[in-house]
């Protein structure tokens, strides 16, 4: 939206499960891809998910990708050829490189957590412990990357072909390093500092929240006056986010939320999302579920947080100002969860952990007064940064295609 505004010629390149809604915000949209929603919500990836386990995931991952290939080919094709410069996330990139080499333009890498090799911490889908060595947390990225290459060489080896481009061995992150283009790293340097051997091509701008504008658009901004009622007639609620990830057992889970609200005296507003939540009714009178609404509104009303940890609700909530409780499941969830225990704002349980007792004692640790001072805190300074979206902007814009040297 902010590039459209700038007067670029934009289109965004969406799974077909989200292209009505993303369609709402005015922005061209164009469809890449399958269904990632049915999958994440069958019987067989709710368990995928819900196990934790990293390997098998990006196992069965690869398997999708490679049974959907030549869709996601076509797709990628077609939506990035005449372009000037592309912009891809992580899940893209392998496929958007190709086609920026391909036509000779930049490609600029948006990450929304720290992904980059380093020293200073292990990848985040290795480990969230501190392995007191630089050398061994520079090779949890070296495993991943590995890993990685492995399920997308064909795909790219096949993408390249296509495009009339030579054969390579070298991965994806390797061969954008070697261009010196900048990559977007959207997260607060306040949650984590700039790693100290980070090359000054990976820019961190902070994180990106939606616009009221969007919010309006995507109908979050509408709020039900019952909700706003009960708000009013109580203390400040936990607010509880599971919408991102499939809940295996919904009822049990309210079930569990109501008890952990009795033992710790408090309310609960549940954030259900696309998830199977958003069909259930109010369990008791401590918990409210909400779809779709406004978390600049909201959260500030809310005295905490628990949520799976993804990097945007993550942002948005130590930017209200709440502690966290972070019940992660897979990806960079257990980084966050991890990340924000060592500011002193929240604690970490993975999902496949979280029982009443785990739950209240994290709502306990983090309700005590020098983790709600450290919110505070961390929120102020959050809040004074300037617009991360806008230096992104810039950043793109001030991309340079006759300086683009792709590795031979």
């Amino acid at each position: 939206m902010a590039l459209q505004a700038r007067g670029h010629d934009v289109t965004l390149a969406v799974p077909p499960n989200v292209l009505e809604w993303a369609a709402q915000c005015g922005v061209r949209i164009a469809r890449i891809g399958f269904d990632t929603q049915a999958y994440m919500d069958s019987p067989e990836g709710q368990a995928m998910f819900a196990s934790g386990n990293v390997r098998a995931i990006m196992k069965r991952m690869q398997t999708l990708m490679h049974a959907h290939q030549d869709l996601l080919l076509a797709d990628q094709m077609r939506i990035c050829d005449g372009a000037d410069v592309i912009v891809a996330g992580v899940l893209t990139e392998d496929h958007s490189a190709v086609m920026a080499e391909a036509q000779g333009i930049p490609l600029i890498a948006l990450h929304l957590a720290p992904l980059m090799p380093t020293g200073d911490f292990a990848h985040s889908l290795v480990t969230t412990r501190d392995l007191r060595s630089r050398l061994l947390h520079r090779l949890t990225y070296a495993v991943v990357e590995r890993l990685w290459w492995a399920a997308h060489r064909d795909s790219v080896a096949l993408l390249r072909s296509r495009m009339g481009l030579a054969s390579t061995r070298r991965p994806t992150q390797q061969r954008l390093a070697a261009t010196g283009l900048c990559s977007v790293q959207a997260f607060s340097s306040h949650l984590v500092p700039r790693p100290s051997d980070w090359s000054p091509t990976q820019r961190i701008v902070g994180s990106f929240q939606v616009p009221k504008a969007a919010r309006r658009s995507l109908g979050e901004a509408a709020l039900a006056p019952q909700l706003a009622a009960w708000l009013e007639a109580g203390p400040p609620p936990v607010y509880v986010g599971l919408g991102s990830m499939p809940v295996r057992e919904p009822d049990r889970m309210l079930n569990l939320l109501g008890q952990v609200a009795r033992r710790c005296n408090c309310r609960m507003v549940v954030g259900a999302g696309w998830s199977t939540l958003a069909s259930l009714q109010d369990p008791s009178p401590e918990i409210r579920l909400v779809g779709a609404i406004d978390h600049d509104w909201l959260l500030p009303r809310c005295s905490a947080a628990v949520h799976h940890g993804g990097a945007g609700t993550t942002h948005a909530v130590v930017m209200a100002g709440l502690p966290s409780v972070v019940a992660s499941v897979f990806a960079d969830q257990p980084f966050w969860g991890a990340r924000l225990a060592q500011l002193g704002v929240g604690c970490h349980i993975p999902f496949r952990k979280l029982t009443c007792d785990s739950l209240e004692r994290g709502l306990r640790l983090i309700s005590k007064a020098d983790a709600v001072a450290h919110a505070a805190t961390l929120s102020a300074r959050m809040r004074s940064d300037p617009d991360p979206v806008s230096a992104a902007v810039r950043l793109i814009e001030e991309s340079r295609i006759d300086t683009i040297r792709y590795p031979s």
